[in-house]
């Protein structure tokens, strides 16, 4: 029998070196020391360490959006990167979410060794209805940071972040590609899509 599985979630992770990133943060940057709750915008200032982290990281969404959608940036004829780097500590926690009219976000762990990542089934009521047996084709995917990790996902992916028990400082850089022409569902047309 053949099996067609259709609407996958594309989800990559992959490795980084965050030394130079990490050094400005701690230094220059000052991070550990901010509003812990401010986000800093990184990519507003002329400093080589944060150039260097975004022309690295605007690669990797572009090679993540060829791989998972058969997309380039002269695809669209507009498009926006923003990132921000935060610091938070203890008992930090991010409630479920997604992130509406954005459609690539990426998550780049400067320093982190807890605060798990939880990634949600995005197949809305899939997991309703179906006995246990089953239960390993809706769990959610939990994603332990490490310090030199990345992650890029669909930012319709609702996902949380379990509350950090470690008291040292956990320092995260989040991404997210907005084209701001974006395809909605009041675009639908079924001919569109016939037989495909």
């Amino acid at each position: 029998m053949e099996i067609t599985h259709l609407w996958s979630t594309p989800i990559h992770r992959g490795t980084f070196d965050p030394t130079e990133l990490l050094t400005w943060a701690l230094t220059e940057g000052d991070i550990a020391n901010r509003d812990l709750e401010t986000r800093h915008h990184i990519f507003e200032e002329d400093v080589p360490a944060l150039q260097n982290f975004k022309e690295l990281a605007v690669g990797h969404i572009g090679e993540y959006l060829k791989a998972a959608f058969n997309l380039s940036y002269d695809d669209f004829s507009d498009i926006h990167v923003s990132s921000w780097i935060g610091g938070t500590r203890e008992d930090y926690q991010q409630a479920p979410h997604n992130h509406p009219n954005t459609q690539v976000t990426a998550v780049y762990y400067l320093m982190a060794e807890d605060g798990d990542l939880i990634l949600m089934d995005p197949r809305s009521g899939a997991n309703r209805g179906y006995p246990e047996v089953f239960k390993n084709h809706f769990y959610h995917k939990k994603l332990t940071p490490v310090s030199g990790n990345f992650i890029i996902f669909p930012s319709y992916v609702w996902h949380a972040v379990q509350a950090a028990e470690s008291t040292r400082l956990r320092m995260v850089v989040e991404m997210r590609l907005t084209a701001p022409e974006y395809w909605s569902d009041s675009d639908f047309n079924p001919d569109d899509h016939r037989g495909k």
